[in-house]
């Protein structure tokens, strides 16, 4: 019954980004995972009341700390490779990420616009390696661990590295990559 209440939320979100008829099989990780028990619908952020601890799983918009700038595909792409970059939030569907949780509790981080999820590109282990999206194959560069300091740190399972706004950019469209987290809030997200 929970499984069942999670897909008519997750119709009830396609339907309100006005891609209902698209169906969950256009979302090929939805499916993939359906067995995974998580909720899609009321977990939001608040300044008074952060989600932690807990289970992040749901549908959000993810935003920098530092420019206010949310986590954007760079020209709504559906493509696999396309960059991801902070952008000025206009309600598009490559501005909302569902998060899934793994066994091992981390993250896959989908895009709703795509169904695509957020990748270290070619499972770099290095600083300033871009962040794009790719097909879910289950990599753990594909993994995010999610703690709360100040702000959520996004964290690549595979390479420990954070979520990073490249060059600590206040800019639109500045890319988004993978840094040694230093604290600074290009590195630190809200999730709304």
């Amino acid at each position: 019954m929970e499984r069942q209440k999670a897909r008519i939320s997750r119709r009830e979100l396609l339907k309100s980004l006005g891609i209902a008829g698209v169906g969950l099989s256009a979302f090929p990780f939805v499916t993939a995972f359906s067995d995974v028990h998580h909720q899609v619908a009321g977990l939001k952020e608040t300044k008074a009341s952060p989600l932690i601890p807990g289970n992040y799983a749901g549908t959000y918009s993810i935003t920098c700390l530092k420019s206010g700038l949310v986590l954007d595909v760079r020209g709504g792409s559906l493509q696999n490779g396309a960059q991801i970059d902070q952008y000025y939030y206009n309600g598009g569907a490559n501005q909302l990420w569902s998060l899934f949780q793994q066994g091992n509790g981390a993250y896959v981080i989908q895009s709703v616009n795509s169904g695509l999820v957020l990748d270290v590109k070619g499972g770099s282990l290095k600083n300033g390696a871009l962040v794009d999206q790719y097909s879910y194959h289950g990599g753990t560069n594909q993994q995010w661990n999610l703690n709360y300091s100040n702000g959520y740190i996004i964290q690549s399972v595979k390479s420990r590295l954070v979520l990073d706004v490249k060059g600590g950019s206040l800019q639109a469209g500045a890319l988004v990559d993978q840094y040694a987290d230093h604290g600074g809030t290009n590195q630190r997200w809200s999730l709304t």
